[in-house]
């Protein structure tokens, strides 16, 4: 079976496209990974993202057929089902922590220099930086991740806390600190209850086209649930 893939074009994005495609071919399927451009990618880094900005050019192109199948991380599916798509299928879960990356040796929040800055942009790993450290400043970091990591690198930050997942996929994970709080914090600062998971919508009758992982995701569905 030909089955189009479609993703957007982020190293990220094709990287775990880029594995669900290699599940695929062993089952005998052809699989065309299609890049789709979306809303967020054409808007400024720093724009704060709305909600399904990552992934309505994708549903889109899905109703119209042009695509069989997609993968998003399942942070961007909106939380309201659309009844003509299905969330056919959800790999195996990576590392769901966060990731604490400096410029420094510091491998935790508590190493960090008084003041330090810290980027990020997500309100809950915000929220448990400034619990962990009230003197470190949050500074709101967009971006896919390696443009964070170049900001980084260019000094407009003095620390990242993003998802393991991400670098791990990047293949870049083995250098940074995971889950990076005191022990207080743990639970919290990995509390994402969709961080680490991808998800692949499909037309609605066309699950069997992304015999991938599971159909169901426990702790996945419960956020989405509690987050409705």
């Amino acid at each position: 079976m030909r089955i189009r893939l479609g993703t957007r074009g982020s190293l990220l994005a094709l990287a775990q496209s880029d594995w669900v495609a290699a599940r695929l071919r062993p089952a005998g399927h052809e699989v065309e990974v299609v890049r789709i451009v979306t809303e967020g990618d054409l808007r400024p880094v720093d724009t704060v993202p709305g909600e399904g900005i990552f992934v309505a050019a994708i549903a889109n192109a899905l109703k119209r057929g042009e695509i069989d199948v997609a993968v998003h991380s399942a942070k961007d599916v909106p939380l309201e089902d659309e009844s003509d798509l299905v969330i056919a299928a959800y790999p195996e879960r990576a590392d769901p922590r966060d990731a604490l990356v400096t410029k420094s040796k510091a491998q935790s929040l508590a190493n960090l220099p008084a003041n330090a800055t810290v980027g990020t942009d997500s309100p809950r790993r915000a929220g448990f930086v400034r619990a962990a450290r009230g003197d470190l400043r949050i500074v709101p970091l967009h971006g896919n991740v390696d443009t964070r990591l170049r900001r980084l690198e260019a000094g407009e930050v003095d620390a990242l806390v993003i998802a393991a997942a991400g670098l791990d996929r990047l293949g870049r994970g083995a250098r940074y600190a995971r889950d990076p709080g005191p022990p207080h914090g743990r639970g919290v600062v990995g509390g994402a209850r969709e961080a680490g998971r991808a998800g692949c919508p499909s037309r609605r009758g066309g699950r069997k086209k992304c015999a991938v992982g599971d159909r169901r995701d426990v702790p996945c569905a419960g956020g989405r649930a509690g987050l409705d």
